[in-house]
């Protein structure tokens, strides 16, 4: 459903780009005479997706108390509101829906989100469709977390505060060599929305195997999810499929030893915790999983949901396989620092304040804000999306991420460094993500 427009005039003392001063053009002006820009965002109620739009809000904090004739406006497209689809078996064109009816209903052509690579590719597509049909407006669309290699083309008004997962699949590869193992058996998320492949997973899946090389990759285990709004565990076959990774296991760790042996599971946390939550409910599965190492890509990496809400063997699984995860990483920050204990203070839980879209969201509404404000101050000579890229690669151009910049294609392409991040039990055994240099600087 549409939330209310938030309007955000508290300074919370966080400033990373220089804010323009606005001083032509204002169209719509609040009480206090400032113009007002709407900024649509495209967000689930899913508590990763609460976290970032938190994240954004700040920004919009920050952007409004920096200067006194200018108001930032947010107004809350909730993608999975079912009508937009989320429940049909065109859940796959939801954020294209919930985009265009954030132009046609409310006429906002400036948008941070969506987050996910589907919904991206949904957006997409129906930007492809409006733009043309209305030459005189003017679209940008900033996404702080899809990663599909499959979005990158630079032809169109979207940009990607994330880096393409073709790189990701580099990291996870060498990550593997490097330990040893030489035999995988790759969990595959499938058929997520309606009939149609996950972007994000599928074009993950594609570029590991080609990277880590398909004569490495044992076997595959495709689980086939029936994602819904409320995605419901037993609508799906976790059990037969916890089976199925155990016989493929066990197969490979009698041939050539647990060492040598992986499982790389490329899904969304909450599917790995379902999965695990399975395991551990037979002793003998538990006991020859846990012989072998498991890994996972950055839709698992520093998310709470890997564990939480299932029994208290499933923590304790993860950690026992030492479970590791890559997620791109930006620079160490003062700034980032800063917003970092601004979201503790908010709420955010220890276990997810480390996800790095949380910072990407920040960034990415703080670059639109004042995009659009360097255009007003210009005369509406150049495009919001001309002036991300001349602001990205300008002096401005540094946020709680770092110093950044965008690529040909829209994405960034700084910082570019990964962290792994593994699930480890503290003092009291409860489960938590920790980076893997912080884990070694404590057992040295």
């Amino acid at each position: 459903m549409l939330a209310a427009v938030l309007v955000i005039a508290a300074v919370s003392g966080l400033l990373l780009l220089a804010t323009p001063a606005i001083t032509t053009s204002a169209q719509v002006f609040d009480e206090n005479n400032q113009k007002v820009i709407k900024i649509g965002t495209l967000v689930t109620d899913s508590s990763a997706h609460q976290y970032r739009l938190q994240s954004m809000n700040i920004a919009v904090e920050d952007f409004n108390g920096a200067q006194s004739d200018y108001t930032l406006e947010l107004v809350n497209l909730m993608i999975n509101d079912p009508k937009y689809g989320a429940l049909g078996p065109e859940k796959s064109a939801r954020s294209g829906s919930a985009f265009a009816d954030g132009f046609e209903n409310y006429g906002i052509t400036y948008y941070v989100g969506p987050m996910g690579s589907t919904d991206t590719a949904s957006v997409k597509a129906r930007l492809a469709e409006i733009e043309p049909e209305n030459p005189t407006e003017d679209f940008a669309v900033i996404s702080p977390a899809s990663t599909s290699p499959a979005l990158r083309d630079g032809t169109d008004s979207v940009f990607r505060m994330a880096v393409a997962d073709s790189l990701q699949a580099v990291r996870l590869a060498n990550l593997l060599q490097a330990e040893g193992k030489e035999h995988v058996v790759l969990v595959a998320l499938n058929v997520l929305h309606g009939s149609e492949r996950d972007v994000w997973s599928g074009g993950l899946e594609e570029a590991f195997t080609e990277s880590f090389g398909a004569d490495k990759i044992y076997d595959t285990v495709s689980m086939e999810i029936n994602h819904n709004a409320t995605h419901r565990p037993d609508a799906d076959e976790y059990a037969g499929w916890a089976d199925e990774l155990n016989r493929a296991v066990s197969g490979l760790v009698e041939q050539n030893g647990a060492d040598s042996v992986a499982v790389m599971v490329m899904s969304y946390a909450k599917d790995l915790r379902s999965l695990v939550d399975e395991v551990t409910k037979d002793a003998s599965l538990a006991q020859n999983l846990g012989m072998v190492k498991w890994y996972g890509p950055d839709g698992i990496a520093t998310h709470g949901e890997a564990y939480e809400g299932a029994n208290a063997e499933v923590g304790r699984f993860l950690s026992s396989v030492e479970f590791t995860a890559t997620q791109f990483a930006g620079e160490e920050t003062a700034a980032g620092a800063q917003l970092r204990a601004q979201l503790l203070e908010g709420g955010v839980p220890r276990d997810d304040i480390s996800n790095i879209y949380i910072y990407t969201s920040y960034d990415a509404m703080t670059l639109m804000a004042n995009a659009i404000a360097e255009r007003d101050r210009g005369g509406n000579t150049k495009t919001v999306k001309t002036l991300i890229y001349e602001i990205a690669r300008g002096p401005s151009g540094v946020g709680v991420l770092g110093d950044y910049d965008f690529d040909e294609a829209g994405d960034i392409n700084r910082p570019l460094s990964y962290k792994l991040w593994t699930v480890v039990l503290d003092s009291d055994g409860e489960p938590g993500w920790v980076d893997v240099a912080e884990t070694y600087k404590i057992c040295r």
